[in-house]
């Protein structure tokens, strides 16, 4: 008869191939994939239940994939913690809650891409030993973590609407999310959808200076700073080369462009680190208030009018 660790095993083994060979297939997440790898986790930790999230970058959120339909900010309990640090943590309870009536112990593990940008999370939930979780645990489900980032990461790339520089929905993902049957085509009609375009002042100098490769640090680390101040409600998409824009809804316009102020200062007081070097920057922007009489293209062409007084006017400063 086996025994309780050869039949954990044997059936690790055959997620794990099961899991390989559907990677090997270009299985897609609309099939197995995400019950696959949580299953895996669930075995190898023996524990309760396994969640699988992906993180997204342009709304500062996690989208739950297994068990799906679930979002949360990504400035959430354990979760949220573990983002921040980039570290795996466990605890005694989190929220959301899960099925489970009681959580005795929680395990979070972030989700990163070979560049070392958060692409998702494992939460691992009531390991089934009353010690709870362990270095062990962390050990044990660091391959398979690795799995899931290079299939979550196939898989947004793969979506046509998301930078591969910067993780940001990008332009075709801005015209979707305004188109009427999108994420904001039902305010379109409102007075209060605002957004602003603001881009990096003398970005060609900066290249030119530190490299390419610091150019590219450098936009990862704004795209950051503007998801990370940023309401959950807002989107940040990365329009093209050092340029980017925010919706804002039930947002007036003196209030996007106060937003946009109060970005525009955290830039200018922080000082990046680029390959050693500290590298200072400055965003000039461009508010508008979205308005209905004009196409999606004529509302980025208001802001950018707007934009281009900025500079005229000076760069580093909020025209509206």
């Amino acid at each position: 008869m086996a025994t309780n660790s050869e039949l954990v095993f044997s059936q690790m083994t055959e997620i794990g191939s099961r899991l390989y060979r559907g990677v090997c297939n270009n299985m897609r997440w609309s099939d197995e994939l995400p019950m696959l790898m949580t299953e895996h986790c669930r075995e190898a930790a023996d524990c309760e239940y396994a969640e699988l999230w992906r993180f997204d970058r342009s709304r500062n959120e996690f989208h739950r994939l297994s068990p799906p339909d679930m979002t949360v900010s990504a400035k959430t309990g354990l979760m949220g913690k573990a983002a921040a640090e980039k570290q795996p943590l466990t605890g005694m309870d989190d929220r959301p809650r899960p099925a489970a009536a009681v959580i005795r112990s929680v395990l979070v593990m972030p989700i990163v891409s070979v560049d070392g940008e958060l692409v998702g999370m494992l939460r691992l939930i009531n390991k089934r030993m009353a010690d709870g979780f362990t270095e062990w645990d962390i050990r044990r489900l660091s391959s398979t973590a690795l799995i899931c980032a290079v299939v979550i990461m196939r898989d947004t790339m793969s979506g046509s609407h998301v930078d591969m520089l910067t993780g940001l929905c990008d332009r075709s993902g801005l015209l979707t999310d305004l188109a009427p049957e999108g994420r904001y085509g039902s305010k379109l009609s409102s007075s209060d959808l605002s957004f602003f375009i603001c881009d990096i002042d003398n970005f060609r100098n900066i290249n030119e200076n530190y490299g390419i490769s610091a150019g590219d640090q450098l936009l990862r680390s704004v795209a950051d700073t503007l998801s990370e101040c940023c309401r959950p409600e807002d989107a940040v998409y990365r329009l093209g080369g050092e340029e980017f824009l925010v919706l804002m809804p039930n947002t007036k316009l003196k209030e996007c462009a106060a937003a946009a102020e109060s970005i525009r200062l955290n830039v200018q007081e922080h000082s990046f680190a680029v390959n050693g070097k500290d590298i200072r920057l400055t965003l000039s922007f461009g508010c508008c208030r979205y308005d209905p009489a004009l196409s999606t293209e004529g509302n980025l062409s208001a802001a950018d009018a707007k934009l281009y007084t900025a500079k005229q006017n000076g760069r580093n400063r909020v025209a509206f």
